[in-house]
């Protein structure tokens, strides 16, 4: 999915072209940002994606939905019921159709959908932070925030749990870019100005049999952008 979400364009139309495609959840202003995190991650890339999907095993059904032993690829994103996160969610919407994957929309007001998402409650998400500071990595991705805390993809990893760890007691920036790394984001935007637009990070689940990422909008004060 990731080479099948296209930021450009969403850059374009839900931001306005008021922004720039963002491939990590980090943003150049904050110290630990790893500019080699713009060639990591996936770009879009049609033929690449629909290689992807075929390769794990799904091939369109009688519908057009892609489908792996007869269970269709489908999916529901939980948001707001903010303007820019609706439409995001709409043009995310379209893009993976045009692929064969199914992903249904549903709102929540903010109160309700922190408590589903510290449940774990949705497959995908989009959540956003007000933040200054590279310690967000241990706030977003750390499996001691699982829960009670803000660590909304539910990810689990012990070796990045020691290296956010690591980069939470020394100044260097080493730990922070592999942190980077390992956190990398399928899809996001960082918008110019006060306000952030929507940041989609997909992170795996490291439990369960059901697909879980963390799909989050931020707000922002520095300079760039789904």
């Amino acid at each position: 999915m990731n080479y099948a979400i296209n930021k450009d364009v969403l850059v374009k139309v839900v931001l306005e072209g008021l922004g720039e495609p963002a491939y990590g959840p980090l943003p150049p202003s904050i110290w630990g940002y790893w500019p080699g995190i713009v060639d990591y991650a996936p770009h879009y890339d049609p033929a690449k994606a629909k290689q992807l999907f075929a390769e794990a095993g799904y091939a369109p059904g009688p519908d057009g939905t892609l489908q792996k032993a007869g269970r269709p690829l489908a999916f529901t994103l939980f948001t707001t019921p903010a303007d820019t996160g609706v439409r995001t969610a709409q043009l995310v919407q379209a893009n993976l159709r045009a692929f064969g994957v199914k992903m249904d929309i549903q709102t929540y007001e903010f109160g309700t959908i922190l408590e589903k998402f510290k449940k774990g409650d949705q497959q995908a998400g989009f959540m956003g932070y007000t933040y200054n500071e590279p310690d967000i990595m241990f706030i977003w991705f750390d499996s001691a925030n699982i829960g009670s805390g803000l660590n909304f993809s539910h990810y689990a990893d012990p070796k990045l749990d020691a290296l956010i760890d690591a980069a939470r007691t020394r100044r260097t920036r080493p730990s922070a870019r592999r942190c980077t790394s390992i956190c990398r984001s399928t899809s996001s935007t960082r918008r110019c100005g006060s306000r952030c637009g929507p940041t989609i990070t997909t992170s795996p689940c490291s439990r369960g049999s059901r697909m879980r990422g963390c799909i989050r909008t931020g707000t922002c004060s520095w300079e760039t952008p789904i």
